[in-house]
């Protein structure tokens, strides 16, 4: 087998990202535990170790949830079409154009590079010409899939691999996004609509050191790491739940302008909204209701607000006397969540790290206070130099993983750069003072 990633150079790029910024210490993040069971493929290559399996299960299910979504969103919109021929195209131009010398691609980067497509043109078109079908993208998948599982025995290899999963996981998690914005019923939610008391329960956290960022350059915006100084805060033991938030849009938060940002009144006046996007009043029945997936539910209280914009939850700070948590903070306080599991969107669970905080992991994302803007030292992905640089500067960061996000993905140094407006995404708040 032919590999290609010294002529690209990527060999010494990828390896200065290990061994060149100076790392304090080796992560200690939580050790992840495979909870899904692939049904494309199973690994079973002898030469691999157990961590490189879990990884190649996780790659797999990305797939296998990709072919899931695609089953559910045919002969929908077109939007979700662009969408699948975008990953394989990340796929083959970003990642298998490194590895493999007689790889041919079968995208066309004009038609699915999605920096030189706008993006609304995407959403609201009835036509885009020369895309692939479902079908032939979902047999290109099976191909490539065949073709990772012998990859993983080299740690440049590994890391080509891991960029295109995140990659994969990221849009994965968008179609899901988008699936909710258009109302295609992906499946039918738990609903739990038991009222939580509306008084915050906060917890002191004192202050301390704290080596900021990762030491294994995954994600381009999470390294290098630096020496940070925590001060001593408090923070909510829970999210903001949709029992907390509707209390402020009772008490008329989105008409009273001094709770809001100049960008964010300015941005709410636009859209003439007066409560979060999927909410919805009933005169009849004089119940609150959430649209899920397209279908309307009575609205559950004890659940995390979400697909709200950082305008929103900055207005509820500023009218409930506290603030987002900063970053660092958001970090620090991650790092004691050793037990990460999934399903707990309902916060009458119990699940806590052992600072006693609940569902910083895969409940929802949680905007923080910052501005998204690099880390001294950043050094740009050799593999996709556009994970983060086009969001420097415009956009606020998020923390967290989502109820939809893979586990490989959970990592407490991940962050992302968002719209302040994008209400699109599965993504709350907790609060700090």
């Amino acid at each position: 087998m032919n590999f290609l990633y010294n002529k690209y150079k990527l060999k010494d790029s990828i390896n200065s990202l290990y061994m060149t910024q100076g790392y304090y210490e080796r992560d200690n993040s939580s050790p992840q535990v495979l909870n899904h069971n692939p049904t494309h493929s199973k690994v079973t290559k002898s030469a691999l170790n157990y961590s490189n399996i879990l990884q190649l299960n996780d790659i797999i299910t990305a797939f296998n949830n990709t072919n899931i979504l695609i089953n559910k969103s045919k002969n929908t919109y077109i939007c979700f079409t662009w969408y699948y021929g975008n990953i394989l195209y990340f796929w083959e131009h970003n990642i298998l154009k490194h590895i493999y010398k007689n790889y041919k691609n079968i995208t066309n980067k004009d038609q699915y590079n999605k920096h030189g497509v706008k993006y609304e043109s995407i959403l609201y078109t009835d036509y885009i010409p020369f895309l692939l079908d479902e079908h032939t993208i979902y047999k290109q998948f099976e191909i490539i899939q065949k073709l990772l599982i012998d990859l993983f025995n080299d740690r440049i290899l590994v890391y080509i691999i891991l960029s295109g999963y995140n990659y994969h996981n990221f849009m994965n998690e968008k179609i899901i996004y988008q699936m909710q914005f258009y109302g295609i019923n992906l499946y039918t939610p738990f609903i739990n609509i038991i009222q939580q008391k509306d008084t915050l329960e906060m917890i002191l956290i004192n202050s301390a050191t704290y080596i900021m960022g990762s030491h294994t350059p995954i994600y381009d915006s999470s390294s290098p790491q630096s020496i940070q100084n925590v001060n001593k805060f408090s923070v909510s033991k829970y999210h903001i739940t949709n029992s907390m938030y509707l209390e402020f849009v009772k008490n008329n938060g989105y008409n009273n302008q001094s709770y809001w940002t100049i960008d964010g009144w300015h941005y709410l006046k636009m859209l003439q909204r007066y409560q979060p996007i999927y909410w919805q009043y009933n005169n009849e029945t004089n119940k609150w209701y959430e649209k899920i997936f397209g279908q309307m539910y009575e609205l559950r209280m004890n659940n995390p607000v979400i697909h709200i914009s950082w305008y929103e939850a900055s207005a509820y700070c500023k009218w409930k006397g506290c603030r987002l948590l900063n970053e660092i903070e958001w970090e620090y306080i991650a790092q004691y969540s050793y037990n990460i599991n999934k399903n707990i969107f309902d916060t009458s669970q119990t699940i806590e790290n052992t600072l006693g905080i609940v569902g910083l992991f895969n409940n929802c994302y949680e905007w923080c206070n910052d501005n998204f803007n690099p880390y001294d030292g950043f050094i740009k992905d050799p593999i996709y130099p556009e994970m983060s640089v086009p969001q420097f500067g415009k956009t606020k960061v998020v923390r967290g993983s989502s109820y939809y996000s893979l586990n490989k993905s959970i990592d407490r140094h991940y962050r992302k750069g968002v719209d302040p407006e994008c209400t699109i995404e599965y993504i709350g708040f907790r609060v700090a003072i």
